[in-house]
């Protein structure tokens, strides 16, 4: 389990109980709207409001005090180096909040993408399947204890280099790489010594409206329309600076 893997019990627990009551669209709703609250209001507690303002208010007036400048150009970089020094000082006042702010939307999002991202094709075997590098063949196990679950990659000669084991609707296994740390392979990894670098299924994509092109028919149209949607209103009517 990666990083940011630690709250998907929470997260699946949670959607589970949500499912006994709310269809997929509006349980994504949901996580957009708990996913705005949460990121919106960190970002509020964290982010010196007041100090934002008054920094606002001193770039507006350096700009207009540079406006209004009427002599040389080299006169005028105190008033050039002082707004620099302002929008700067704005820009590490804000980051800093955002980007913790922003943490647990990865959390989120990893969480999203296997549980809302791809379903499995029924049956197993009607999904296709690549590998690099290219000349290793890998098939659906269609017979045995692992028929429609298991997939067996297998060299020119027919001998067996993996058995991949997909317990999850994740369309890539590849070798374990430094950023699943951050978020895990649900399917396991690769061997680093086999000569399989990676293996990608064609799963089919979730889809939830109805209408529109492909690409707004998953869960990122929905999650992430309601997430940015819901933050700019918090930002507006509470004046979120």
């Amino acid at each position: 389990m990666g990083l940011f893997d630690l709250l998907n019990p929470f997260f699946a627990g949670a959607d589970a109980w949500l499912a006994g009551v709310f269809p997929p669209v509006v349980r994504l709703v949901v996580w957009g709207v708990f996913g705005a609250l949460v990121s919106m209001g960190l970002y509020w507690l964290l982010s010196p409001q007041k100090m934002i303002v008054d920094l606002k208010q001193r770039i507006k007036q350096s700009q207009r005090a540079l406006d209004a400048h009427q002599g040389e150009l080299r006169e005028a970089f105190p008033l050039m180096r002082y707004s620099l020094a302002l929008a700067l000082k704005q820009v590490v006042v804000i980051l800093v909040p955002a980007v913790v702010a922003s943490l647990p939307l990865l959390f989120l999002l990893g969480w999203l993408y296997s549980a809302y991202g791809y379903r499995f094709a029924t049956p197993y075997t009607a999904s296709s399947i690549t590998t690099v590098p290219g000349h290793l063949d890998a098939r659906w196990a269609t017979s045995g204890v692992d028929r429609g679950h298991v997939i067996i990659v297998a060299d020119p000669a027919g001998r067996r280099v993996v058995k991949i084991r997909m317990t999850a609707p994740v369309p890539v296994v590849a070798r374990r790489q430094w950023w699943n740390i951050l978020f895990a392979n649900p399917n396991g990894y690769l061997p680093a010594d086999g000569p399989l670098e990676s293996v990608t299924v064609d799963l089919p994509p979730k889809t939830y409206l109805g209408a529109g092109p492909s690409w707004l028919r998953g869960w990122e149209a929905v999650f992430l329309g309601t997430l940015i949607v819901l933050s700019l209103f918090l930002k507006f009517v509470f004046r979120i600076r």
